[in-house]
């Protein structure tokens, strides 16, 4: 009785169907490149005694500078269009923020203080490692503190942060 060994489909695994296409286009690959050199080396007064002719010496040069130019063209015009021409208006919302982002949890114990209280907390945390790797007494006092859960920002609040309030010193 033959078991047969089930594979997951969607699976990045090495399985021998994709050695064997990759051995073949590796093969292909190698010949081609060698047929490319060969072309390019060898000199036009024998490549003319042939019995197939090969395309004349200009296309080795002109159909990579064919294939780069439109990659180049690609990549950073034609690309970027698309996506501008999908993406909405540069001042909506929801090029910001979405229906899965998550709201701020205004009961942790790091909302209930204000903003400035929580800079102060903040520049307490530091470490003072000179005087023989001693901790700072703040960090002892925020020990048992659980950390916050992650969150969006709101871009009010971040604007508000970045623009429009005053630098105090």
């Amino acid at each position: 009785m033959q078991t047969r060994i089930k594979h997951s489909e969607h699976t990045p695994s090495p399985q021998p169907a994709r050695g064997i296409y990759g051995f073949f286009l590796s093969g292909i690959f190698v010949m081609l490149t060698t047929g490319y050199a060969l072309w390019i080396l060898i000199p036009a007064e024998i490549i003319d005694t042939w019995p197939y002719q090969p395309p004349q010496k200009y296309w080795a040069a002109s159909v990579p500078i064919f294939f780069s130019t439109a990659l180049f063209l690609f990549a950073f015009f034609i690309y970027p269009s698309l996506h501008m021409v999908n993406d909405g208006e540069s001042n909506d919302l929801s090029s910001i923020t979405d229906r899965h982002a998550l709201p701020p949890n205004k009961t942790a114990p790091h909302f209930r203080m204000s903003s400035r209280d929580r800079r102060k907390n903040l520049r307490g945390l530091s470490l003072k490692l000179n005087d023989g790797c001693r901790k700072d007494r703040r960090v002892e006092e925020l020990r048992g503190t659980p950390i916050p859960s992650a969150f969006d920002l709101k871009i009010e609040d971040v604007c508000q942060l970045l623009y429009l309030q005053t630098k105090q010193n």
